[in-house]
Protein backbone atom coordinates (compact mmCIF):
# COMPACT_ATOMS: atom_id res chain seq x y z
CA UNK A 1 0.00 0.00 0.00
CA UNK A 2 2.88 2.11 1.19
CA UNK A 3 4.32 2.14 -2.75
CA UNK A 4 0.98 2.89 -4.17
CA UNK A 5 0.45 5.62 -2.35
CA UNK A 6 4.06 6.90 -3.00
CA UNK A 7 3.10 6.48 -7.04
CA UNK A 8 -0.22 8.22 -6.61
CA UNK A 9 -2.66 5.59 -7.35
CA UNK A 10 -5.20 4.78 -4.73
CA UNK A 11 -4.18 2.50 -0.98
CA UNK A 12 -6.80 1.99 0.49
CA UNK A 13 -7.20 -1.87 1.45
CA UNK A 14 -10.19 -2.47 -0.34
CA UNK A 15 -8.34 -0.93 -3.44
CA UNK A 16 -5.55 -3.20 -2.87
CA UNK A 17 -7.50 -6.22 -1.94
CA UNK A 18 -9.41 -5.71 -5.20
CA UNK A 19 -6.58 -5.41 -7.18
CA UNK A 20 -5.04 -8.70 -5.87
CA UNK A 21 -7.91 -10.56 -6.44
CA UNK A 22 -8.36 -9.51 -9.98
CA UNK A 23 -7.29 -11.89 -12.86
CA UNK A 24 -5.30 -8.38 -14.32
CA UNK A 25 -3.12 -7.84 -11.67
CA UNK A 26 0.57 -6.65 -12.26
CA UNK A 27 3.17 -6.83 -10.52
CA UNK A 28 5.92 -4.95 -13.02
CA UNK A 29 6.63 -2.40 -10.82
CA UNK A 30 6.82 -3.61 -7.31
CA UNK A 31 3.54 -3.89 -5.96
CA UNK A 32 -0.43 -4.55 -7.44
CA UNK A 33 -1.56 -2.51 -10.19
CA UNK A 34 -4.27 -2.52 -12.47
CA UNK A 35 -3.25 -2.99 -16.07
CA UNK A 36 -4.46 0.87 -16.80
CA UNK A 37 -2.17 2.00 -13.87
CA UNK A 38 0.93 -0.44 -15.65
CA UNK A 39 0.04 1.46 -18.71
CA UNK A 40 0.51 5.10 -17.04
CA UNK A 41 3.23 3.86 -15.44
CA UNK A 42 5.41 2.77 -18.73
CA UNK A 43 4.62 6.06 -19.76
CA UNK A 44 5.90 8.44 -17.03
CA UNK A 45 8.84 5.88 -17.33
CA UNK A 46 9.54 7.04 -21.28
CA UNK A 47 8.94 10.78 -19.41
CA UNK A 48 11.17 10.64 -17.17
CA UNK A 49 13.90 9.40 -19.76
CA UNK A 50 12.98 11.87 -21.67
CA UNK A 51 13.84 14.66 -18.79
CA UNK A 52 17.25 13.61 -18.51
CA UNK A 53 18.36 17.08 -20.38
CA UNK A 54 15.82 19.35 -17.85
CA UNK A 55 16.85 17.52 -14.93
CA UNK A 56 20.77 18.32 -16.30
CA UNK A 57 20.47 21.92 -16.93
CA UNK A 58 18.97 22.59 -13.19
CA UNK A 59 21.53 20.91 -11.88
CA UNK A 60 23.95 22.53 -13.80
CA UNK A 61 22.52 25.80 -13.05
CA UNK A 62 22.01 24.85 -9.01
CA UNK A 63 23.33 29.30 -8.40
CA UNK A 64 19.70 30.34 -10.21
CA UNK A 65 17.09 27.28 -9.48
CA UNK A 66 16.28 26.52 -5.85
CA UNK A 67 16.29 23.08 -7.79
CA UNK A 68 13.81 20.01 -9.24
CA UNK A 69 11.35 17.07 -8.16
CA UNK A 70 8.71 15.22 -9.25
CA UNK A 71 5.34 14.61 -7.74
CA UNK A 72 2.65 12.30 -8.86
CA UNK A 73 -0.77 14.12 -8.42
CA UNK A 74 -3.38 11.60 -9.15
CA UNK A 75 -1.42 8.85 -10.34
CA UNK A 76 0.03 11.11 -13.28
CA UNK A 77 3.32 12.92 -13.73
CA UNK A 78 4.50 16.52 -12.80
CA UNK A 79 7.82 18.17 -12.45
CA UNK A 80 8.47 21.08 -10.21
CA UNK A 81 11.26 23.28 -10.23
CA UNK A 82 12.68 25.84 -7.78
CA UNK A 83 12.62 29.65 -9.26
CA UNK A 84 14.41 31.86 -7.32
CA UNK A 85 14.60 35.71 -7.90
CA UNK A 86 18.21 35.43 -9.64
CA UNK A 87 16.61 32.79 -12.27
CA UNK A 88 17.23 34.55 -15.17
CA UNK A 89 14.47 35.05 -17.78
CA UNK A 90 16.63 32.96 -20.66
CA UNK A 91 16.76 29.95 -17.95
CA UNK A 92 13.08 30.10 -17.72
CA UNK A 93 12.69 29.34 -21.43
CA UNK A 94 15.29 26.67 -21.28
CA UNK A 95 13.67 24.44 -19.08
CA UNK A 96 10.33 25.03 -20.59
CA UNK A 97 12.00 24.30 -24.33
CA UNK A 98 13.81 20.91 -22.22
CA UNK A 99 10.33 19.96 -20.69
CA UNK A 100 9.14 16.99 -22.62
CA UNK A 101 6.01 17.35 -24.48
CA UNK A 102 3.07 15.38 -22.57
CA UNK A 103 4.74 16.16 -19.23
CA UNK A 104 3.39 18.79 -16.62
CA UNK A 105 6.08 21.92 -15.62
CA UNK A 106 5.05 23.44 -12.35
CA UNK A 107 7.26 26.45 -11.00
CA UNK A 108 7.45 27.37 -7.22
CA UNK A 109 9.34 29.95 -5.44
CA UNK A 110 12.94 28.98 -3.84
CA UNK A 111 13.97 31.75 -1.38
CA UNK A 112 17.53 29.81 -2.25
CA UNK A 113 19.47 28.62 -4.97
CA UNK A 114 20.35 25.24 -4.40
CA UNK A 115 23.80 25.80 -4.38
CA UNK A 116 23.83 27.87 -1.32
CA UNK A 117 22.21 25.08 0.58
CA UNK A 118 24.56 22.17 -0.83
CA UNK A 119 27.66 24.69 0.19
CA UNK A 120 26.34 25.03 3.81
CA UNK A 121 26.55 21.09 3.84
CA UNK A 122 29.07 20.51 2.72
CA UNK A 123 30.65 23.16 4.88
CA UNK A 124 29.68 21.10 8.20
CA UNK A 125 30.10 17.72 6.80
CA UNK A 126 33.40 17.12 8.96
CA UNK A 127 32.31 19.05 11.65
CA UNK A 128 29.19 17.07 12.70
CA UNK A 129 30.44 15.37 16.32
CA UNK A 130 31.45 19.01 17.13
CA UNK A 131 28.24 21.01 16.26
CA UNK A 132 26.26 18.56 17.58
CA UNK A 133 24.79 16.98 13.87
CA UNK A 134 24.80 13.12 13.21
CA UNK A 135 23.43 13.71 9.61
CA UNK A 136 22.20 16.04 7.44
CA UNK A 137 20.66 16.54 3.93
CA UNK A 138 18.85 19.30 1.48
CA UNK A 139 15.30 18.80 1.31
CA UNK A 140 14.81 20.64 -1.97
CA UNK A 141 11.03 20.73 -2.22
CA UNK A 142 10.73 22.64 0.88
CA UNK A 143 14.42 24.74 0.18
CA UNK A 144 16.19 24.10 3.73
CA UNK A 145 18.71 21.85 5.39
CA UNK A 146 17.82 19.25 7.41
CA UNK A 147 19.88 18.26 10.20
CA UNK A 148 19.48 15.24 13.07
CA UNK A 149 20.83 17.08 16.07
CA UNK A 150 19.47 19.84 18.86
CA UNK A 151 17.18 22.93 17.87
CA UNK A 152 20.77 24.67 19.06
CA UNK A 153 23.01 23.06 16.43
CA UNK A 154 20.27 23.85 14.10
CA UNK A 155 20.13 27.32 14.86
CA UNK A 156 23.66 28.09 15.12
CA UNK A 157 24.10 26.62 11.33
CA UNK A 158 21.54 28.65 10.02
CA UNK A 159 23.02 31.82 12.15
CA UNK A 160 26.28 31.22 10.26
CA UNK A 161 25.56 30.49 6.86
CA UNK A 162 22.16 32.10 6.61
CA UNK A 163 19.51 29.27 5.57
CA UNK A 164 17.03 28.23 7.11
CA UNK A 165 17.65 24.43 9.33
CA UNK A 166 14.99 22.32 10.54
CA UNK A 167 15.63 19.63 12.70
CA UNK A 168 14.24 16.00 11.80
CA UNK A 169 15.58 12.41 13.73
CA UNK A 170 17.07 11.24 9.91
CA UNK A 171 19.02 8.24 11.54
CA UNK A 172 16.12 5.85 12.34
CA UNK A 173 18.50 3.04 13.62
CA UNK A 174 21.24 2.71 15.61
CA UNK A 175 24.56 2.93 14.04
CA UNK A 176 26.67 0.11 14.19
CA UNK A 177 29.62 0.46 11.64
CA UNK A 178 33.18 -0.93 12.79
CA UNK A 179 34.50 -1.72 9.47
CA UNK A 180 33.56 -2.38 5.82
CA UNK A 181 32.61 -5.99 6.59
CA UNK A 182 30.56 -4.94 9.30
CA UNK A 183 28.15 -1.79 8.41
CA UNK A 184 24.98 -0.71 9.40
CA UNK A 185 22.94 1.00 8.30
CA UNK A 186 23.99 -0.18 4.89
CA UNK A 187 25.38 2.09 2.98
CA UNK A 188 28.67 2.84 0.06
CA UNK A 189 31.60 1.35 -0.48
CA UNK A 190 31.17 -1.83 2.04
CA UNK A 191 31.37 -5.11 1.47
CA UNK A 192 28.89 -6.99 -0.37
CA UNK A 193 29.16 -10.77 -1.41
CA UNK A 194 27.57 -13.08 -3.92
CA UNK A 195 27.36 -16.58 -3.81
CA UNK A 196 30.34 -16.76 -6.46
CA UNK A 197 31.96 -13.68 -5.96
CA UNK A 198 33.34 -11.11 -2.90
CA UNK A 199 32.52 -7.56 -4.54
CA UNK A 200 32.11 -4.08 -3.27
CA UNK A 201 28.74 -1.98 -3.02
CA UNK A 202 28.76 0.62 -5.56
CA UNK A 203 26.01 2.76 -4.11
CA UNK A 204 22.46 2.59 -2.96
CA UNK A 205 19.72 3.96 -6.11
CA UNK A 206 15.84 4.05 -6.51
CA UNK A 207 14.46 2.29 -9.28
CA UNK A 208 12.59 4.90 -11.59
CA UNK A 209 8.90 6.10 -10.15
CA UNK A 210 8.88 3.00 -7.83
CA UNK A 211 9.61 3.45 -4.24
CA UNK A 212 12.11 0.53 -4.46
CA UNK A 213 16.32 0.99 -3.29
CA UNK A 214 18.30 -1.06 -5.01
CA UNK A 215 21.92 -2.27 -4.42
CA UNK A 216 24.19 -1.20 -7.12
CA UNK A 217 27.84 -3.16 -7.63
CA UNK A 218 29.36 -4.72 -10.94
CA UNK A 219 27.60 -6.96 -13.59
CA UNK A 220 29.93 -9.61 -13.34
CA UNK A 221 29.52 -10.42 -9.68
CA UNK A 222 26.20 -11.85 -10.20
CA UNK A 223 23.78 -13.70 -11.82
CA UNK A 224 20.06 -12.72 -12.17
CA UNK A 225 19.32 -15.73 -10.14
CA UNK A 226 21.63 -14.59 -6.93
CA UNK A 227 20.89 -12.33 -4.33
CA UNK A 228 23.73 -10.47 -2.19
CA UNK A 229 25.19 -11.01 1.49
CA UNK A 230 26.71 -7.99 3.67
CA UNK A 231 28.52 -9.62 7.04
CA UNK A 232 26.01 -12.75 6.79
CA UNK A 233 22.76 -11.17 6.46
CA UNK A 234 20.73 -11.69 3.32
CA UNK A 235 20.60 -7.92 2.02
CA UNK A 236 18.60 -8.12 -1.45
CA UNK A 237 16.33 -10.57 -3.42
CA UNK A 238 17.48 -11.90 -6.51
CA UNK A 239 19.60 -9.59 -8.76
CA UNK A 240 16.83 -8.73 -11.60
CA UNK A 241 19.14 -6.51 -13.93
CA UNK A 242 22.10 -7.13 -15.24
CA UNK A 243 23.95 -5.75 -18.38
CA UNK A 244 25.21 -9.37 -19.07
CA UNK A 245 22.04 -10.29 -19.36
CA UNK A 246 20.95 -7.82 -22.07
CA UNK A 247 21.09 -7.36 -25.93
CA UNK A 248 23.26 -5.27 -27.81
CA UNK A 249 26.30 -3.85 -26.50
CA UNK A 250 26.52 -1.88 -23.59
CA UNK A 251 27.86 1.08 -21.70
CA UNK A 252 28.38 -0.41 -17.96
CA UNK A 253 29.56 -3.51 -16.42
CA UNK A 254 26.64 -3.40 -13.78
CA UNK A 255 23.61 -5.03 -11.53
CA UNK A 256 21.03 -3.98 -9.61
CA UNK A 257 19.42 -5.72 -6.61
CA UNK A 258 16.37 -4.74 -4.95
CA UNK A 259 17.03 -4.44 -1.21
CA UNK A 260 14.63 -6.19 1.37
CA UNK A 261 13.31 -3.81 4.08
CA UNK A 262 15.14 -4.43 7.18
CA UNK A 263 16.05 -1.88 10.36
CA UNK A 264 19.80 -1.97 9.02
CA UNK A 265 18.24 -0.12 5.75
CA UNK A 266 17.45 3.15 6.72
CA UNK A 267 17.93 6.91 6.09
CA UNK A 268 20.22 8.53 5.39
CA UNK A 269 20.61 6.34 1.85
CA UNK A 270 23.18 8.76 0.49
CA UNK A 271 26.24 7.86 2.77
CA UNK A 272 29.25 6.22 1.63
CA UNK A 273 32.37 4.81 3.59
CA UNK A 274 35.27 6.63 2.53
CA UNK A 275 38.04 5.30 5.13
CA UNK A 276 37.77 3.76 9.08
CA UNK A 277 37.78 7.62 9.99
CA UNK A 278 35.22 8.63 7.73
CA UNK A 279 32.42 6.42 7.16
CA UNK A 280 29.47 8.68 6.34
CA UNK A 281 30.64 10.37 3.52
CA UNK A 282 27.60 12.02 1.84
CA UNK A 283 26.96 11.93 -2.04
CA UNK A 284 25.22 14.72 -3.39
CA UNK A 285 25.71 14.86 -6.83
CA UNK A 286 26.68 12.99 -10.23
CA UNK A 287 28.59 14.24 -13.11
CA UNK A 288 28.17 12.59 -16.12
CA UNK A 289 30.55 10.34 -18.64
CA UNK A 290 30.70 13.73 -20.71
CA UNK A 291 31.74 15.70 -18.01
CA UNK A 292 34.87 14.10 -17.50
CA UNK A 293 38.06 14.14 -19.33
CA UNK A 294 41.58 12.88 -19.22
CA UNK A 295 43.60 14.51 -16.05
CA UNK A 296 40.46 15.26 -13.81
CA UNK A 297 40.72 13.64 -10.22
CA UNK A 298 38.70 10.59 -9.24
CA UNK A 299 38.69 8.48 -6.42
CA UNK A 300 37.34 4.36 -6.58
CA UNK A 301 36.73 3.08 -2.60
CA UNK A 302 36.88 -0.62 -2.70
CA UNK A 303 36.67 -3.40 -0.32
CA UNK A 304 40.58 -4.37 -0.97
CA UNK A 305 42.14 -0.92 -2.05
CA UNK A 306 40.30 1.30 0.10
CA UNK A 307 39.74 5.09 -0.77
CA UNK A 308 42.59 5.58 -3.81
CA UNK A 309 42.74 8.14 -5.97
CA UNK A 310 44.10 9.60 -8.83
CA UNK A 311 43.43 10.91 -12.44
CA UNK A 312 41.17 9.61 -15.23
CA UNK A 313 44.18 8.57 -18.13
CA UNK A 314 41.56 7.20 -20.77
CA UNK A 315 38.29 7.52 -22.13
CA UNK A 316 36.04 5.42 -24.57
CA UNK A 317 37.89 2.19 -23.64
CA UNK A 318 35.97 -0.63 -25.46
CA UNK A 319 36.12 -4.18 -24.73
CA UNK A 320 34.67 -8.00 -24.33
CA UNK A 321 34.92 -9.53 -20.89
CA UNK A 322 32.90 -12.35 -19.61
CA UNK A 323 31.18 -13.17 -16.20
CA UNK A 324 32.45 -16.14 -14.28
CA UNK A 325 29.06 -18.33 -15.54
CA UNK A 326 31.07 -17.81 -19.26
CA UNK A 327 28.54 -15.22 -20.18
CA UNK A 328 30.52 -12.71 -22.69
CA UNK A 329 29.62 -9.14 -23.06
CA UNK A 330 30.69 -5.81 -24.75
CA UNK A 331 31.51 -2.85 -23.02
CA UNK A 332 31.97 0.53 -24.45
CA UNK A 333 32.22 4.09 -23.13
CA UNK A 334 34.30 3.54 -20.49
CA UNK A 335 36.98 4.88 -18.53
CA UNK A 336 40.27 4.50 -17.23
CA UNK A 337 41.88 5.85 -13.91
CA UNK A 338 45.95 5.47 -13.47
CA UNK A 339 45.83 3.20 -10.31
CA UNK A 340 45.81 0.00 -9.86
CA UNK A 341 42.90 -2.14 -8.57
CA UNK A 342 42.50 -5.80 -7.34
CA UNK A 343 40.09 -8.82 -6.93
CA UNK A 344 37.39 -7.33 -4.32
CA UNK A 345 36.71 -3.96 -6.08
CA UNK A 346 34.52 -5.21 -8.57
CA UNK A 347 31.26 -2.48 -7.86
CA UNK A 348 33.91 0.11 -6.07
CA UNK A 349 31.98 4.06 -6.08
CA UNK A 350 34.10 6.21 -8.38
CA UNK A 351 33.87 9.31 -6.59
CA UNK A 352 35.51 13.10 -6.50
CA UNK A 353 34.65 14.82 -3.42
CA UNK A 354 30.63 14.33 -2.98
CA UNK A 355 29.61 13.65 -6.35
CA UNK A 356 29.36 10.28 -8.21
CA UNK A 357 31.58 9.59 -11.28
CA UNK A 358 30.96 5.84 -11.80
CA UNK A 359 31.10 2.06 -10.43
CA UNK A 360 34.51 0.01 -11.55
CA UNK A 361 34.10 -2.83 -13.78
CA UNK A 362 37.29 -4.46 -13.85
CA UNK A 363 40.90 -4.69 -13.61
CA UNK A 364 42.90 -3.34 -17.23
CA UNK A 365 45.59 -6.44 -17.23
CA UNK A 366 47.50 -4.09 -20.42
CA UNK A 367 48.42 -1.37 -18.24
CA UNK A 368 49.52 -2.22 -14.79
CA UNK A 369 45.76 -3.46 -13.71
CA UNK A 370 44.57 0.15 -13.70
CA UNK A 371 41.19 0.52 -12.29
CA UNK A 372 38.49 0.87 -15.05
CA UNK A 373 35.06 2.35 -14.52
CA UNK A 374 31.47 2.87 -16.01
CA UNK A 375 30.06 6.68 -16.28
CA UNK A 376 27.73 6.86 -13.34
CA UNK A 377 24.91 8.07 -16.07
CA UNK A 378 25.37 5.26 -18.36
CA UNK A 379 24.97 2.75 -14.50
CA UNK A 380 22.11 4.55 -14.29
CA UNK A 381 20.43 4.18 -17.60
CA UNK A 382 21.30 0.76 -18.09
CA UNK A 383 19.99 -0.56 -14.33
CA UNK A 384 17.01 2.00 -14.92
CA UNK A 385 17.51 3.99 -11.27
CA UNK A 386 18.60 7.43 -9.94
CA UNK A 387 22.02 6.97 -7.52
CA UNK A 388 20.68 8.27 -4.12
CA UNK A 389 22.43 11.90 -3.52
CA UNK A 390 19.52 12.98 -0.94
CA UNK A 391 19.20 11.57 2.56
CA UNK A 392 15.68 9.99 1.72
CA UNK A 393 16.61 9.58 -1.67
CA UNK A 394 13.00 10.51 -3.16
CA UNK A 395 11.25 8.22 -0.97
Amino acid sequence: MDMRAALGFPADARTVTAILQSPGVALDFGGPLTPDETRVMWDRLSLEKASRELIAYVDAHDDSFGGIWFDHPGGGLRVWVGITDSTASSDLQAIRDLTPVGMDLALAHSALPLAALRSAQRAITGEETELGVSASYVDIPNNELVVDGSVQAAEEIGRTYGIPVRVEAITLAPVSCTSRASCTPYRAAINVNFPNQACTWGFIAKTNFIAQLNLVSAGHCATLSQSAMHDGTTVSTYVNRNTYDLLGNQKADALRAPLTSSSNLTAPFNLLYNSDTQKALPVDSTEGTLLQVVGHTACFVGRVSGNTCGQVEAIGISGTTSRFDGKVQHFTDLMRINRSTTGGDSGSPVRYGFTALGVVDFADTSYGYHAVYAGIDNVEYALDVKVCITSSCGL
